[in-house]
This record gives structure tokens, sequence and C-alpha cells, in this order.
């Protein structure tokens, strides 16, 4: 059965925030369309944005921040309810992407990256460094297997180090991965 070019560009939006072109995040749309068998008994994705930061300030010491939705100004909090969203869908949670840029001179310490469901439970813990004179670093978590339902809240949560250089300028850009059949 062929594709409405409306329903693709309308899936492909998901992949914007991976810094790519709406031509190649409409091809991946398609890609992961066949790659799921969509109509088959073979698996099927549903992915959620993560999307945040601040443009000014620093990041302070040794607190929890949490991010996730579709807007890049999302300014920073350390309250989970401000920042959390619900799951559109039932399924298993089985990978989780993340790339973070930054403006400032950092220290390199490294910070800890989760997924926080219903403000308990935090699952894929990610460890990336931030390295003043590289400004961004990403990572992915696989093999995850974390069952949701639809309704539940999940945000991103960044525990942050006690920093010799604070950084500033912030951004997350990243995707949650559920199989949902």
């Amino acid at each position: 059965m062929p594709i409405a070019a409306d329903t693709l560009f309308a899936e492909s939006q998901c992949y914007l925030c991976l810094g790519i072109s709406q031509a190649e995040a409409m091809e991946l749309a398609l890609l992961n369309r066949i790659a799921s068998g969509t109509g088959s008994s073979q698996a099927q994705f549903y992915f959620m944005n993560i999307q945040g930061g601040w443009p000014a300030g620093l990041m302070n010491d040794g607190l929890s921040y949490y991010f996730m939705g579709n807007n890049p100004f999302d300014l920073r909090t350390t309250t989970y309810d401000f920042a959390s969203m619900e799951v559109p869908v039932d399924g298993t949670i089985v990978e989780w992407y993340l790339k973070v840029y930054w403006t400032s001179i950092t220290s390199g310490e490294t910070v800890q990256h989760f997924l926080r469901l219903n403000d308990t439970t935090d699952i894929g813990q990610l460890n990336l460094i931030y390295n003043s004179g590289v400004f961004t670093a990403e990572g992915r978590v696989t093999g995850l297997s974390t069952a949701v339902t639809k309704g539940m809240d999940i945000a991103m949560k960044v525990q942050t180090p006690v920093w010799a250089n604070n950084p500033a300028g912030i951004r997350y850009q990243g995707l949650v991965k559920i199989e949902t059949s």
C-alpha cells in the first residue's frame, strides 16, 4: 500500500532533531517504515524527541535537570513535572540516543544522563564527557527492555558533577526508540 506524502512528512519530524535536512529525515522515516515492516508481523517503532537547553547561564554543580519535548528553547528545570511528557503508546523502550552541544570552555567532567519514568525510575544511563576542545558529545544506549504504557511520564535527566568550569549555551537533541509490537 503506498504511503501518503503528508504521512511520511509527519513521521519525519522526529528525525530533524538530529541536525539533518528535511529530505534526509523523510528518507529515514521511509526506511524506518520499511525496516519495521509496517502492516506485517515485524517489530514497529515509535520515536519520541528529546530537545532542550538554554541559551545563556551556567549549568550548576551537583543538580538534576530535566528535558523532553520538541522545543529546542526549553529552559532548564530541576522540577520533573515541568519537563516530562506523556508516552503516547504502549510498548518497550529499546534504546535512546543523545547529542549535546555547548558554547563555553568546560573542564572535561563526565556527566550522567538517564531516561526518567514517572519521576521514580532512571533507566539507560549514558555517561558523556563535556570536553572543552570538542564542544559536542553524543552517545547511544541499546539493549534496553523497559515496558512503558500509554500515559506514563518520561523525561531526560541530567545529573551534573561538581565542575571546575561550568558549561553554558547547552543544547540537547535526541530520540527515544519504543518498540510497539
